[in-house]
């Protein structure tokens, strides 16, 4: 899967194409008399800004991205960059049967799933997480409703 990079309004691709309008503006000696250049050229400028003063783009525009997740099959997300292949639906698993996926995990499987996660280091157990008091965090024995001597 490709991602490609832009702002929500689509300014970089606007820019790029204002960009490619100035270069022609820039180059041509009687550009300033080209009304109907210079009306297209104020148009996206209204979104992107002054391109020439502060240029908007991005080194890559593109990404790869392995891991995924889709709303098909009642929702699915898809770990390809894991050690070993593996899929956790939102839904029925037994639809996903046919597929060449030998790790395939639904939702009541919360065990499987964390262990999962945890063996290909994508999550961080709050136990062992650096600079966090996980008793904090997690409920203890003081933090329940039991009296003193309920808990005995």
């Amino acid at each position: 899967m490709r991602v490609e990079a832009d702002t929500t309004g689509g300014a970089i691709r606007q820019a790029q194409k204002l960009g490619t309008k100035l270069v022609r503006f820039l180059s041509h000696e009687d550009a300033w008399f080209d009304d109907v250049l210079i009306a297209v050229m104020i148009e996206p400028a209204g979104g992107t800004g002054d391109v020439v003063r502060n240029p908007i783009e991005l080194k890559e525009m593109s990404f790869d991205q392995r891991n995924s997740w889709t709303a098909h099959y009642g929702g699915v997300y898809l770990f390809q960059d894991a050690d070993h292949l593996a899929l956790v639906t939102c839904g029925d698993k037994k639809v996903l049967e046919g597929l060449a996926i030998r790790y395939m995990f639904d939702l009541t499987e919360h065990n499987r799933i964390a262990k999962f996660l945890e063996l290909n280091d994508l999550v961080e157990l709050i136990v062992k997480a650096r600079s966090v008091d996980a008793g904090a965090i997690m409920p203890g024995p003081c933090r329940t409703n039991f009296t003193p001597s309920q808990r005995l």
